[in-house]
């Protein structure tokens, strides 16, 4: 009979065991995930064999989890590589673990300055963490490569105002809400959940005042004039040169846990250099004008469908 993983963490050759579980796939996926988690927690040794399993969506996020935990910058050359093999949620994972540090974020950026990335395919919110590197180098080709991360301009009822001129009833009708569903879950669902369908990082969307324009106009351009507490982004930079953001999940004496799109982080508490709660939703600014022409409208009419007609209520 195999060791279970308590028995293999605490064996004298934990890191061959360790492989052996990961790699066993007779093995229950839950341990599989488990006994990768356990280099997340403590990365040891080489870590490139955990670029095998980046092919298993249920086993790819323990792995990339595991990868960033690390320091070595050539595994971030491996997972631009990788990226375009992988699936979906794990190419997701990928993204987020190159913004995780400056050395990993760089080889990012190089990538959309290629072409190999897509800069449409990295949100708005891993943009923003590049740049919260502090290096005004990096900060410039990630602009030229991705696009403005600075905060959004004007005055916030201007802008409301003038998306609501746009965003007539008669506009969001011609909407196409099946189009507006793709953006949903390019750009809200991994935070965000709808009728049934998305994350729960952020408020369910189903209920509320959906008909409403102005709910709509005035949480997406200023969606961090009111957040509650449990919404509000922390940014901690650790001592080993990452920086993770998210919600906290939970903190307790040894570690704090923190929750984006992308996952869960595990960060011991002795590992912290610097946190910053924000203030501020784990939400960009500027997604309506991130979007393309049309792109608005669908959006809208997916997010208000099964209301009969718009309302404005000045």
């Amino acid at each position: 009979a195999g060791m279970s993983l308590s028995q293999v963490v605490g064996s004298p050759d934990v890191s061959a065991a360790l492989v052996a579980m990961a790699s066993d796939e007779s093995m229950p996926i839950e341990v599989r995930s488990g006994a990768i988690n356990a280099w997340a927690v403590r990365p040891r040794g080489d870590l490139r064999f955990l670029l095998a399993y980046l092919a298993n969506e249920e086993l790819a996020g323990p792995a990339l989890r595991a990868m960033a935990a690390g320091s070595d910058v050539s595994l971030a050359g491996e997972l631009v590589r990788a990226y375009h093999k992988s699936g979906p949620s794990a190419r997701q994972s990928i993204l987020a673990a190159l913004a995780g540090r400056k050395a990993w974020a760089a080889e990012l950026v190089g990538a959309m300055e290629k072409g190999a990335i897509d800069h449409r395919e990295v949100p708005a919110h891993l943009a923003r963490q590049v740049a919260e590197f502090k290096d005004p180098q990096l900060k410039n080709r990630l602009e030229k490569a991705w696009g403005s991360v600075q905060p959004i301009s004007g005055d916030r009822k201007a802008m409301v105002e003038k998306w609501r001129v746009q965003l007539s009833a008669g506009e969001i009708a011609k909407g196409d809400a099946k189009r507006g569903h793709a953006l949903f879950t390019r750009n809200c669902a991994a935070c965000h959940r709808m009728f049934g369908e998305g994350g729960n990082l952020g408020p369910d969307l189903t209920g509320g005042q959906r008909g409403e324009l102005r709910y709509w106009l005035e949480n997406i351009i200023d969606p961090s004039a009111v957040v509650g507490r449990e919404h509000q982004r922390t940014v901690v930079e650790t001592k080993d040169g990452r920086v993770v953001a998210g919600v906290v999940a939970s903190e307790a004496a040894s570690h704090l846990i923190l929750r984006s799109a992308e996952g869960e982080s595990r960060i011991a508490q002795g590992n912290i250099e610097s946190r910053v709660a924000t203030g501020k939703t784990i939400m960009p600014d500027g997604l309506l004008d991130g979007l393309t022409p049309g792109e608005p409208a669908d959006l809208l009419a997916y997010l208000m469908s099964g209301h009969a007609k718009c309302r404005w209520q000045g």
